[in-house]
């Protein structure tokens, strides 16, 4: 398997530098949509989750257990927000 360093370094390689984004189409968010913004998805507290098992590289592994304790909030909110975006 691929180590996560090396997957992130083809990922830049691919990845459109922020100054050629053209954002000149993008409207700039009102007070009001911003006083109204909302998380992806609502936030539970820690007991409604569901203990899970997985399997994963041991790249990403070892990157999160780097995190510290809170790298299981982390993951799941990378996933719920996929989720809410009909990614997965």
């Amino acid at each position: 398997m691929q180590s996560l360093e090396k997957m992130l370094e083809e990922y830049e390689k691919m990845a459109v530098p922020d100054e050629k984004i053209d954002l000149s189409d993008c409207p700039a968010l009102t007070e009001e949509q911003l006083k109204n913004a909302k998380p992806l998805h609502p936030i539970k507290s820690k007991s409604n989750g569901k203990l899970v098992m997985m399997r994963m590289n041991n790249a990403l592994a070892e990157h999160l257990e780097e995190i510290g304790d809170e790298w299981e909030s982390k993951v799941n909110d990378v996933l719920m927000n996929a989720y809410a975006m009909g990614q997965i």
